[in-house]
């Protein structure tokens, strides 16, 4: 017997299918949703794990190995600088510190110092230039006691002429030997006005040489030892006029002229004390 169906379960039927294609559909979906879940998990993982293995870095402006170039501050067994590098070398602006005490400011050039003062732990300080570590040039150096000095110097040694301003007023121009001795040719001017003007040994009038004294009078002629000694003039404000031989810084023979007429010839004592008479060599 063949089965019969009306048209209600036909309707039943064919709703069952289209429900279950439905769900299906719907499983479909949602299995396509979780595994686009599941991938986005895993990509955020990755990632984090590449972020956690890649190092910052930072671009250093020099290579480790390549020589400073900046202000840096150094300090070993020769003492402190703090200053200007360029290239591994002090060069430009510094300021070095011995351990004794010394001070250099000013310029250095290739690890060397160049120009600048150079204080010692006594107070002296030497203002000048250096060449390869030699002093060198003009210079200005000034003691503990106030005395400046300036000039050439040349391997420490002040050379040729110089200017020495002493503190107590006085003032010397004129030549210096290798010991910074006044030696040579010079003026040297008193605090007071009073000026010596000649031949210097050791820092003594020696030799041929005038004086200006304060009170009007002027000696010029020759001196031993710092004392006039020898043929010379002696020349007063009033018009009196000493030609002759000193001795030991005090008139010894002599004619004595007044406004250019002569007074008197003969031997003097005590600087200007008319002895006698004798006949004058000269």
């Amino acid at each position: 017997m063949s089965k019969s169906y009306d048209s209600n379960t036909f309707i039943f039927v064919d709703l069952q299918n289209n429900i279950d294609k439905c769900l299906c559909n719907v499983c479909v979906n949602i299995n396509d949703m979780n595994n686009k879940i599941i991938n986005f998990k895993e990509s955020l993982i990755r990632i984090k794990k590449k972020k956690k293995q890649t190092p910052v870095q930072v671009e250093l402006p020099f290579e480790e190995n390549e020589p400073f170039t900046g202000v840096d501050i150094d300090t070993n067994e020769s003492g402190t600088y703090i200053g200007e590098y360029k290239e591994g070398l002090r060069h430009g602006k510094g300021t070095w510190t011995h351990p004794d005490g010394r001070k250099f400011v000013g310029e250095f050039k290739n690890g060397d110092i160049s120009k600048g003062t150079l204080t010692y732990q006594n107070g002296d300080q030497f203002t000048g230039q250096w060449i390869n570590g030699e002093q060198i040039g003009f210079a200005e150096y000034i003691n503990g006691h106030g005395d400046i000095l300036r000039g050439y110097k040349k391997d420490y040694i002040l050379i040729g002429n110089a200017t020495i301003l002493f503190s107590n007023g006085d003032k010397y121009v004129g030549e210096l030997d290798d010991e910074s001795f006044l030696t040579g040719h010079g003026e040297y001017t008193f605090a007071n006005g009073e000026k010596y003007i000649g031949q210097l040994i050791k820092g003594i009038w020696h030799g041929n040489g005038s004086y200006h004294y304060d009170d009007g009078e002027l000696y010029v002629g020759e001196y031993k030892e710092g004392l006039r000694h020898g043929k010379g003039t002696l020349t007063f404000p009033d018009g009196r006029k000493f030609v002759g031989e000193f001795l030991h810084d005090d008139v010894h023979y002599a004619h004595l002229y007044h406004n250019d007429e002569l007074i008197v010839s003969g031997l003097w004592v005590d600087d200007g004390v008319f002895v006698d008479e004798p006949d004058i060599p000269f």
